[in-house]
């Protein structure tokens, strides 16, 4: 089994060197590092190059004519890796030194799984740790695991980045295409392990709820993100199933794929009945406060909040502006 890493690079010569030091110091090297540079006006490259003189391991630095965006980017460094494993990297975090070790155990072990996501420690900019990790964030929100989302964290088999590919474009993350319609075919499974430091700093591009440094759990979130009109989001949402819905068929027809069928049709069921209950939800939160309660309260007891959160999302839409 060969492993390979796939970074993107955009001016990154504030943190750069220390991830790649880190992968040095893997207790199993990688077979090789692709990093694809988006147009960096700093010193990265040079950075990199320094490094590849160095590395025990063959290093590919692509530079884009164009700037593709983080998404795009990802994309292309993932189409040049030649390993049966690609981890993804960012540019900025630190990675404990037995992360390809235990990847390649995962994978070894369980080989219907296309995509393992391991947990990490949230860190300041000098990786400082906050005292909680990604997972542990998430689920004091009261998020399923299926809601945390890391690219960072995600090592993915190349045949199925070639199964999904390429991206749909102007889709807002290149993470959770992969990791969702992994998600709808039975093929993603979670290390416990927090296997990283993800370092939180003024230039993240990833800003969620899950990726914010507070502490706190489902209230805190309420406040900070909750209590806002929703309905440009969820519009948007609908959007991004039909691209899953989509490409789900698309694989199912493919008849000769590692993925339980039965799987992949429940998941398209349940993609079309949580477009149609965000449909509902952009017309209940349209209503006037006073009667959106009551119309809530029914559409929640209708089990209308099964797909999302329960009685949390409820309570949201019943204070919504």
């Amino acid at each position: 089994m060969k492993i390979s890493i796939a970074m993107t690079s955009y001016n990154g010569e504030k943190f750069i060197k220390e991830q790649l030091e880190s992968f040095v110091s893997q207790t199993r090297l990688p077979d090789e590092l692709v990093i694809a540079d988006d147009g960096s006006t700093d010193s990265t490259e040079e950075i990199v190059k320094r490094f590849s003189l160095l590395a025990p391991f063959p290093v590919i630095f692509h530079r884009n004519a164009t700037n593709l965006g983080f998404v795009k980017n990802f994309e292309k460094a993932m189409s040049l890796c030649q390993g049966d494993i690609i981890c993804l990297s960012d540019q900025d975090d630190v990675w404990d030194k037995s992360k390809l070790s235990v990847v390649e155990q995962c994978f070894s072990e369980s080989p219907q799984t296309q995509i393992f996501i391991n947990d990490q420690l949230v860190c300041d900019g000098d990786l400082v740790s906050y005292g909680f990790t990604s997972f542990e964030k998430a689920r004091s929100l009261g998020l399923g695991d299926d809601w945390v989302i890391y690219g960072c964290c995600s090592s993915v088999r190349k045949s199925f980045f070639e199964l999904v590919s390429p991206f749909p474009d102007d889709f807002p993350g290149h993470d959770t295409w992969l990791n969702k319609l992994a998600i709808y075919m039975g093929g993603r499974r979670i290390v416990e392990q927090p296997l990283q430091k993800y370092r939180r700093h003024d230039d993240n591009t990833s800003t969620t709820v899950v990726s914010d440094s507070g502490g706190g759990g489902f209230f805190h979130a309420l406040r900070k993100y909750g209590i806002s009109d929703s309905r440009d989001q969820w519009n948007a949402e609908i959007g991004y199933l039909k691209l899953y819905r989509e490409r789900l068929l698309e694989v199912a027809n493919l008849g000769d794929i590692n993925a339980d069928l039965r799987v992949v049709n429940g998941s398209v069921w349940h993609i079309e009945k949580r477009a149609e209950l965000l449909g509902k939800r952009i017309k209940l939160v349209g209503r006037n406060r006073f009667l959106r309660f009551l119309h809530v309260s029914l559409f929640w007891l209708q089990g209308g909040y099964r797909y999302s959160q329960g009685w949390k999302s409820a309570a949201k839409d019943m204070i919504r502006p």
